[in-house]
């Protein structure tokens, strides 16, 4: 936090241009862009889902409700506004998700029963994913959170480094409770109704609630999701404006506002294209993810190892990375190879091959003291 905090930048790819140069800072802002529109796929999927099952709409009508809203959020409200929307929706988010693991647990009678009846996998460490799989997904969400831009321009947007640091550190504490209330959630979901689509594992429980409850669920779920396309849309934004718009067209800061807030629209309904044909949410989640892992790594090295100072190295580590990555994922992980560590390795491997090749690039000598000396006089 303190490193990315101190170089004063609100985007990672700036950060990483200060060793690397424009030309990374465009990579990465561009592979970002490609990552955090898949985010916002996802995040769509799963809030048509919520308002789908309450208002009984198709997914498609319920996506289009969810860009809606929440192009509305960013677009008028933008950092500060999402900051404080962020914190109301994260309080309505905790008491929904609360709510509905006293409904679950009420349901099943606890949790022993789960455990006598449900395969003994669902209670062991690693599931029925593997220890590689869980290892990797660790790996990426470490990744993707140390780098995404969202969380970059959160850490940028306070008032010291102490007070970022601090803040990570409550996002912490309140994250590991709601984690795990939402895993014995989806083994409720499961065991309650154990052919049910992972998608709609939450909203299931709405339908055995009273309808007051249902509503403040409701509101939760549906709260949460729209300030987590807010969220990812805004720092999209501030990608395209700050690392392409405003350095190539050099605007006033009204032109910039306005070009922001058009950006915003369009960038709101683009996932809608993408809705319709997304895979199961889960694995898209943690391959956007593995994307962002890559930048990461690049940033790491950027920030703690000095001696690899090539920008073609980190170049084409992140471009390799990416393609790569992509295609380890589509083809479906091939020989059980997860795609996090495709992306874990890939720009190590290239920028570590990239320094064992001599450069080409001559560099300038620099002038004498002495010159130097008379110049300045």
């Amino acid at each position: 936090v303190k490193r990315i905090y101190n170089t004063g930048k609100i985007t990672i790819s700036a950060a990483i241009a200060e060793r690397y140069g424009n030309s990374t800072k465009n990579i990465i802002s561009l592979i970002m862009i490609y990552a955090l529109l898949l985010v916002n796929v996802g995040n769509y999927v799963s809030g048509a889902a919520a308002i789908s099952t309450v208002l009984n709409l198709d997914l498609t009508t319920a996506a289009v409700i969810t860009a809606i809203v929440s192009t509305f959020y960013f677009m008028f409200g933008g950092m500060k506004g999402i900051a404080w929307v962020t914190l109301l929706h994260s309080g309505l988010k905790y008491i929904g998700i609360l709510i509905i693991l006293g409904v679950a647990l009420h349901m099943t009678g606890g949790v022993s029963p789960m455990i006598k009846e449900m395969p003994h996998f669902y209670w062991t460490w690693d599931g029925n994913v593997g220890g590689s799989t869980i290892f990797a997904w660790m790996i990426g969400t470490i990744g993707s959170i140390f780098c995404t831009q969202f969380v970059i321009q959160a850490i940028a947007s306070t008032k010291s480094a102490d007070s970022a640091k601090r803040a990570t550190w409550v996002a912490f504490f309140f994250c590991m409770p709601i984690a795990i209330a939402i895993a014995l959630i989806g083994v409720a979901a499961k065991y309650l109704h154990p052919d049910i689509k992972s998608l709609y594992a939450l909203p299931v429980f709405l339908q055995d609630m009273s309808p007051w409850l249902a509503g403040i669920v409701t509101t939760s779920l549906v709260a949460s999701i729209f300030v987590s396309v807010s969220t990812v849309a805004l720092a999209i934004a501030s990608l395209v404006v700050k690392d392409f718009y405003v350095p190539y067209r050099n605007p006033t800061p009204e032109r910039e506002f306005r070009m922001t807030r058009w950006l915003s629209l369009l960038i709101g309904f683009l996932p809608l294209i993408f809705v319709l044909f997304v895979p199961e949410v889960l694995k898209l989640s943690f391959f956007t993810r593995a994307i962002r892992l890559s930048i990461s790594v690049v940033a790491i090295i950027a920030f703690y190892l000095p001696f690899f100072k090539s920008t073609r190295g980190a170049n084409a580590g992140l471009i390799g990375a990416c393609v790569m990555t992509s295609v380890w994922y589509l083809l479906g992980d091939p020989f059980g190879i997860n795609n996090m560590y495709v992306a874990l390795v890939t720009p190590a491997v290239i920028m570590v091959i990239d320094r064992l090749i001599p450069s080409s690039q001559t560099h300038e000598k620099k002038a004498p003291k002495s010159s130097m000396q008379n110049s300045g006089a």
